[in-house]
Parts: structure tokens; C-alpha cells; sequence
């Protein structure tokens, strides 16, 4: 590519010596134009500088890339993130592969490392709480409050694993009714802010903000918050369609989307829900107000009732956006 850019210029300036030397003299045309050259070249060694630079940076984040062996808790796999980081002196746009080093690692041990698997009723009863405490509840207790004031907690051994599991940037998910730690996608915005992308903070803000909104049971995200999400999904697979982590949002789309669309379970329900998105994200442009318009018109035609003929729509649209 240099080569096409540099030979007319080339060619232009040996034309000029020839024909400055047959005049034997020098025009202001002929100033201009070696300035413009000259300036040409100095702005292609700056551009070489930086492309080189850009090759030793990389170079250098290979030559510190992160090495796990031995490391058992998330806390400890972070500080060698930070020491990485900044043993390979790298900016903002050089980090992301250091750090996706980091969060494929605590996607796959972050769970198992502090080894906490609990019932709801075990919980309850180390708690002091009624014994049919609803585990989405006892959650968001777990997650809201006493993370993040464990002394609130008399008993000793419960708090301790409170501690541990704060400590190691932790929040707790259930699966109907069991209890374990998982990555707390919201602690890790908040500790790198300052050096990852708008494309990796946009991405940790969705894994937040759909930690543990459903499962088998029921929802426990509110109505709101779910539409919410499906339009900030989409728009990200919008913004970034060339995002290496497209297929986990994707993923995400459909899960959030297919909990949205089975949310209603009573008819005066179904309508406040749908023609509630339906006016917040009117003219919003997205692919989800669309389905979600044809849907709520599907669900008219049946009586805003779940049959046949919707639960295939529903499996249908989630293939399509999967």
C-alpha cells in the first residue's frame, strides 16, 4: 500500500529535478510542492512509528500473558491481572486480551474455588429466617445486603464465607433453590473502568444486568428492567457486530428475549406488559419492538391466551434471533 502511495510523488519529484535543472529555476510552485511532499513522508514515518509501536505493545501483552498455574482463588487470578497489566505498560486498547484471559478463567473457576454450595433451607435456618423464605428472595438479601455488610450476620461460619466470597469480587446465583457464587460482573466494571473499552464495559454491563433475572420458576427481574434489557442486548449486537463476545450476547438475546415473551400469565397482565413496551420503545427502531408488536397482535387474535399457535411463534422467533 505504501508503495502505491509513495511512487507518483516519487516520480513527481524526479520530473521536477529535470526540469529545474534544464530552467535553472525555482518556482513558488515548485517550493509548494516539495513542502507537500515532505510532509507526506513525515506523516507516513509517524504513521510506521505508531503501527510499530502498536507491534511491540502486543508483543509485549503475549510475552506477559496471564499464567494460572497454581492460583485457586478469583482474588489472587486478579492480581496477576494487575501485574500483567502493568508489567506490559499497555493502555486502555491494548488490555482487553489480558483481560479476557482473566474472565474466560473466572467464568470456569470462580464457582468451584470457594467451594460454597448451600440450600435455601440451610441458609434460612443458619440465618434465622422462616424456614419458606422464597430462595429469589433470600437472593436478593444475600446479594443486596449482607455482601456488602457481613457483620449484619451472627453467625460465624456463614459470615466468614460472606467475607470470602465478597473479598473475591463474588455475588451469589440459585438454581431452583440451591445456592453457589458466581462472577459478579458488576465489581469487575467497577474495578477496571478506568482501562478497558467502551465495547468491554458496555459487555460486563449486559452480563450484570442479566445475572440471575430468570430460571425455571419465575422471573425476578421486574417486567420494566426485562424490557429494558432485551432493547440494551440488541443494541449492543447492533453496535458491535464485529465483537468477538457476539456469541454470548447473542445467547443472551434469546434468553432474555424468550423470558420476556412467556411473561405474562393473566390476560390484564399480558396487556399492561406488552402495550407498556410497546409505548416506552415506540419508534426505538429495534428488531424487539417489532417482534414484540406482532406478538402482543398474536396474542390479541387468541385472547391473550398461551396456545398452540403462540408457543410456536415464540419457538420460532427465539430460533430466528439465536
Amino acid at each position: 500500500m505504501k508503495e502505491k502511495i509513495l511512487l507518483p510523488f516519487t516520480a513527481f519529484i524526479l520530473l521536477t529535478s529535470i526540469v529545474g535543472c534544464s530552467t535553472g529555476t525555482t518556482t513558488n510552485q515548485d517550493v509548494s510542492r516539495e513542502n507537500q511532499v515532505t510532509a507526506h513522508d513525515h506523516n507516513l514515518n509517524e504513521q510506521e512509528n505508531v503501527e510499530e509501536q502498536k507491534e511491540r505493545t502486543e508483543k509485549q501483552i503475549h510475552d506477559n500473558s496471564i499464567d494460572f498455574k497454581g492460583v485457586k482463588l478469583p482474588k489472587e487470578a486478579m492480581e496477576l491481572f494487575d501485574t500483567a497489566v502493568n508489567d506490559a505498560k499497555a493502555d486502555a486498547s491494548n488490555v482487553e486480551p489480558l483481560f479476557k484471559e482473566l474472565l474466560s478463567w473466572l467464568e470456569k473457576n470462580a464457582s468451584a474455588s470457594i467451594g460454597f454450595y448451600m440450600n435455601y433451607i440451610e441458609i434460612n435456618k443458619m440465618l434465622g429466617y422462616p424456614e419458606d423464605t422464597h430462595p429469589y428472595e433470600l437472593l436478593k438479601i444475600l446479594n443486596n445486603d449482607l455482601l456488602k455488610n457481613p457483620d449484619e450476620v451472627t453467625n460465624k461460619e456463614f459470615k466468614n464465607k460472606l467475607i470470602m466470597i465478597a473479598n473475591n469480587g463474588l455475588m451469589f446465583r440459585t438454581a431452583e433453590g440451591d445456592f453457589e457464587p458466581t462472577i459478579n460482573f458488576g465489581y469487575l466494571l467497577d474495578k477496571y473502568d478506568d482501562i478497558l473499552s467502551e465495547e468491554m464495559k458496555e459487555y460486563l454491563q449486559i452480563r450484570a444486568s442479566n445475572s440471575n433475572i430468570y430460571d425455571e420458576e419465575s422471573i425476578i427481574a421486574s417486567y420494566s428492567q426485562l424490557a429494558k434489557n432485551v432493547i440494551d442486548v440488541e443494541r449492543f449486537l447492533t453496535k458491535y457486530n464485529e465483537s468477538d463476545m457476539r456469541t454470548v450476547v447473542k445467547n443472551i438475546y434469546a434468553n432474555v428475549l424468550a423470558s420476556y415473551l412467556l411473561a405474562g400469565q393473566t390476560k390484564a397482565e399480558m396487556k399492561t406488559i406488552y402495550e407498556s413496551f410497546l409505548e416506552e420503545y415506540h419508534g426505538s427502531e429495534t428488531h424487539a419492538y417489532m417482534i414484540i408488536d406482532d406478538f402482543y397482535k398474536l396474542l390479541r387474535e387468541n385472547n391473550f391466551k398461551y396456545n398452540d399457535e403462540v408457543y410456536k411463534y415464540i419457538n420460532i422467533t427465539i430460533d430466528q434471533v439465536r
